[in-house]
């Protein structure tokens, strides 16, 4: 199955069609879409944002809200590996150096522009300037989620840079030896088998730490400790190259219908389950990572579903849209304003702050580099193809 087909464009409905070439505020070309585009996946990834801004807001009732990351984190190995596959399948390569060119040009700018803004505040505001300039650093350098684990100084408003951590240092490890593979075996099950191997070993070291630790830091920040999401997601983009889904239809049925079971049950872990336990790491991470795949699979696929329906709603996909910079945004917004203890401020005034800044972010900086390397590159795969948390995205 192609990764996207831009003959199955899909755009959310009731847009006029004055619009649908520019549906919110971004161009559907073949020169900047060649693999084509689904709102679907930018809804969910919009929805699952907001579903983190309102954990962030109120941790203690959406104590188990990191099983999101998961779903992040195999939504991004899905992406990247795909955009790999496809630099591979055109050029007979890799291009390394255009993949992290474009990996630069996607995640740093907006990240050097929260900093900076966050560095200013701290100066002008704050009593301990040095330790907050010493995050900022952390963050620009993606050692967030190492951090704490070497001993380092505390992380307070920039905490959530850790996932940015795990999934720059996915993007610096993966290329290199996914491209080994495909040299050595080519596109076949036996690099699935790799794969989800390497990801079963990720989750025997996580069993092995939980045993020998005391810290939830050890197992929650960590790359190597959450490598295996990432894993399933990047083994899940070989597989969908491997077979189509159309060929499966009743298969395909059984993957749409099946989020609402897994809606229900991530939705119970958040309120539940509390990640702060070690207990938490031992199948949560896991449960995410397969609800994650299983997701991307259904919304990949080119028969409609009711789930395609829902995500392409226009606030969802626009959330989607600029999900990387309200990732950012948010953390230290809804932070700096809820020690004032007051919950009714943080969601009146952080929640619209965060959502403007994020705007800010997409139209006036992440729009321009994405413009700008289009320039100097030529396309082969999604502009919009950046981290799921953010994207954590992602």
């Amino acid at each position: 199955m192609a990764f996207f087909d831009v003959r199955s464009i899909r755009l959310p409905s009731g847009i006029p069609p004055r619009l649908k070439s520019s549906f919110g505020g971004w161009q559907i070309s073949k020169s900047a879409y060649p693999l084509g585009y689904l709102a679907s996946l930018d809804g969910m990834r919009g929805l699952m944002t907001l579903a983190i801004l309102a954990a962030h807001t109120r941790l203690d009732v959406f104590k188990g809200a990191a099983i999101l990351m998961d779903v992040f984190f195999a939504m991004s190995g899905y992406l990247i590996t795909s955009i790999l596959i496809a630099d591979y399948k055109k050029n007979g390569r890799i291009d390394f150096g255009k993949f992290y060119y474009r990996r630069f040009t996607r995640l740093y700018p907006a990240l050097v522009t929260m900093l900076l803004c966050f560095v200013a505040v701290c100066w002008l505001f704050s009593t301990e300037f040095s330790l907050r300039l010493t995050e900022a650093l952390v963050g620009f350098f993606y050692l967030t989620d190492y951090w704490p684990i070497l001993g380092g100084g505390a992380v307070k408003y920039t905490q959530h840079l850790w996932s940015l951590g795990v999934e720059e240092q996915f993007y610096l490890f993966w290329p290199l030896p996914f491209a080994l593979l495909l040299r050595r075996f080519g596109m076949s099950w036996i690099v699935v088998a790799i794969v989800l191997a390497a990801a079963a070993a990720v989750v025997a070291l996580r069993f092995y730490l939980l045993q020998h630790t005391t810290s939830y830091f050890d197992v929650y920040l960590p790359f190597h400790t959450r490598a295996d999401s990432l894993l399933i997601g990047c083994a899940l983009a070989i597989a969908l190259k491997l077979v189509t889904l159309d060929d499966y239809p009743r298969l395909a049925n059984v993957l749409a219908y099946s989020l609402l079971p897994l809606t229900i049950l991530i939705l119970i872990g958040i309120f539940t389950l509390n990640h702060m336990l070690l207990s938490y790491y031992y199948v949560c991470p896991l449960l995410g990572s397969l609800a994650g795949a299983i997701a991307v699979t259904a919304a990949v696929q080119s028969k409609r579903t009711f789930m395609h329906a829902f995500f392409e709603f226009p606030p969802f996909v626009f959330c989607g849209r600029i999900c990387y910079g309200l990732y950012l945004w948010h953390f230290p917004i809804l932070l700096m304003i809820g020690q004032t203890q007051n919950i009714k401020l943080v969601v009146l005034v952080g929640w619209p702050l965060s959502l403007i800044m994020a705007t800010l972010s997409y139209y006036l900086i992440e729009r321009h580099f994405m413009r700008a390397r289009q320039r100097w590159v030529t396309p082969e795969y999604p502009v919009n193809a950046e981290p799921a948390v953010a994207r954590v995205a992602r």
